[in-house]
């Protein structure tokens, strides 16, 4: 019998597990809720880095890649966040692993190459974005 943590027991344990869960849900929800606007629309309600520094986030352009993604065109929303389907690949296998360290009774743990792929891909992402210009934040 396997020996799930209850909320009530070790509640930072539950939210620290389960918080990659909640953001590839968003991740994957969010998305199919803006379609209806288009794929070109910006996101809503916009993103507080760039609000700020005028600069995009690493992040911009997410939700309208994946608007292009789910509507059959991948490379249409490349511009917007070339990594996006990579990024969204890897906060999955995040809420497995800490789906995973729930159902053990242990905390989520990111290790070295897992910190490392993360900060890789921001990184690289980041990059990608500034590089392909205004027309794209």
């Amino acid at each position: 019998m396997s020996s799930v943590v209850t909320p009530q027991r070790r509640p930072l344990q539950v939210v620290l597990s389960l918080a990659p869960l909640a953001t590839f849900a968003l991740l994957l929800v969010y998305p199919l809720y803006t379609m209806h606007r288009g794929p070109d629309a910006p996101a809503h309600p916009g993103c507080a880095f760039r609000a700020l520094t005028a600069h995009p986030c690493p992040f911009c352009g997410f939700n309208r890649a994946m608007v292009h993604t789910y509507s059959g065109d991948p490379w249409g929303g490349f511009p917007y966040q070339p990594l996006a389907v990579v990024l969204l690949a890897f906060v999955g296998y995040l809420a497995w692993r800490g789906v995973r360290a729930l159902q053990r009774g242990s905390v989520l743990g990111l290790g070295r190459w897992e910190t490392r792929v993360f900060v890789a891909i921001t990184a690289l992402s980041w990059i990608a974005k500034l590089l392909a210009g205004p027309d794209y934040y």
